[in-house]
């Protein structure tokens, strides 16, 4: 393309008319600047020619849009679609989840991501953290009931999840027999019927049906004495069956007996006591006597055969009698009692209890390895009944 072409030369450069009246003369266009002006419009149209070549079109005199066509022919050819580290042209899209390297999001798609970021941090902030099991839910019983478990065992219900000597806020009935739902509940307390124990808790369990399609109903307690059980079937309640175990019964060469308040005591004055005893004192005095203080005599069980049955002495292997008994029951309460060798004249000789230097009837201690159990009344202060009266009064 040629240079700029020169202006006409005048002071101001612009072209004048010339005025007849005052003489003034025109502006004169010399032939060198019809020249140039010649000589730029060619080429300027040799430009415009040119550009409609290269983009393949045919001058044709009729149209005045063919530059505009070939510039946008030529701008299709000459520049390619935009990529990851090349320029080119791109194109506009709404789209957010589209994985185009050539498009280029508009301000809505920009939008659309940026509201989306905003919810997700907010639900960042309030999410749920695996290691905290839970902790951090805020209303955990709309939790529960979204889960559809509002029917299920609730924390402290039954007494379950609370701190033993928290005093849960379990239910108490007074009358045992209405205890029918599956669950733990407080014994009925002062006054309440048909318990194993009115001041001890209470597990029951239930199954529906049975026989007459009324279900069957089991319960248990449990005290410092033992445990019970009993059992509803066809509408009737059985009795409650008392577990006997180490801490209700001694044996005594083979025979279980309801033990509370026993006294066992060896040769040598040793002696234990279990829990209804406790603080029954036992000293050997003498050979063969021995006193049993802290306490107010026997105990008239009738399962021990009376006051006088209260004492359960050793047996040989044939179930003979290795010593005699006999006791005073002092003033105070404190018993006193004897043991004497004892021999079976009348049985073979291996079984007579022969001792070397003792006869029938004298003085004995209580033979080495076995024990004498004596069933005793204990007072109404004893540590046994004093504790029984502090769980009373606590109801």
């Amino acid at each position: 393309m040629q240079e700029l072409m020169p202006t006409i030369n005048t002071p101001d450069n612009v072209f004048h008319d010339g005025d007849p009246t005052t003489g003034a003369f025109g502006t004169i266009v010399p032939a060198l600047w019809l020249n140039n002006t010649q000589f730029a419009i060619r080429d300027l149209q040799q430009e415009c020619k040119n550009i409609l070549t290269k983009a393949g079109f045919t001058p044709d005199p009729r149209k005045q849009n063919q530059l505009a066509e070939a510039i946008s022919q030529l701008i299709k050819i000459s520049v390619p679609a935009a990529a990851v580290g090349r320029s080119g042209i791109v194109s506009l899209s709404n789209a957010v989840y589209s994985n185009s390297e050539t498009d280029a999001a508009t301000s809505r798609a920009v939008k659309t991501v940026y509201d989306s970021a905003i919810a997700a941090n907010q639900n960042a902030n309030t999410r749920l953290e695996k290691s905290k099991n839970g902790a951090d839910i805020l209303d955990k019983q709309a939790f529960v009931k979204n889960l559809g478990l509002s029917d299920t065992v609730k924390l402290g219900d039954y007494g379950i999840g609370t701190v033993p000597i928290g005093y849960p806020s379990i239910t108490t009935i007074a009358d045992a027999n209405s205890l029918t739902v599956t669950g733990w509940y407080g014994g009925g307390g002062f006054n309440a019927k048909n318990y194993y124990n009115t001041h001890a808790p209470i597990m029951v369990m239930t199954r529906h049906g049975s026989g007459d399609n009324r279900g069957v109903v089991a319960q248990f307690q449990v005290d410092s004495a033992g445990m019970a059980t009993r059992y509803l079937e066809y509408g009737q309640w059985s009795k409650w069956n008392i577990a006997w175990g180490t801490v209700n019964t001694t044996v005594i060469d083979g025979f279980i007996k309801k033990a509370s308040p026993i006294i066992t005591i060896w040769n040598d004055g040793k002696f234990e006591t279990n829990d209804e005893s406790e603080g029954a004192v036992v000293e050997r005095l003498s050979e063969g006597v021995y006193l049993i203080k802290n306490v107010l005599g026997f105990n008239a069980d009738a399962a021990w055969g009376g006051a006088d049955g209260g004492v359960e002495i050793p047996l040989c292997k044939n179930k003979l009698p290795l010593i005699w008994v006999d006791y005073k029951v002092l003033s105070d309460g404190s018993i006193k009692l004897m043991t004497y060798h004892r021999e079976h004249a009348n049985a073979p000789a291996f079984a007579r209890n022969v001792r070397e230097g003792y006869a029938d009837g004298d003085l004995i201690d209580i033979p080495h390895g076995r024990s004498v159990s004596v069933r005793v009344q204990m007072p109404e202060n004893s540590i046994w009944n004093q504790r029984q009266r502090k769980l009373t009064e606590a109801e």
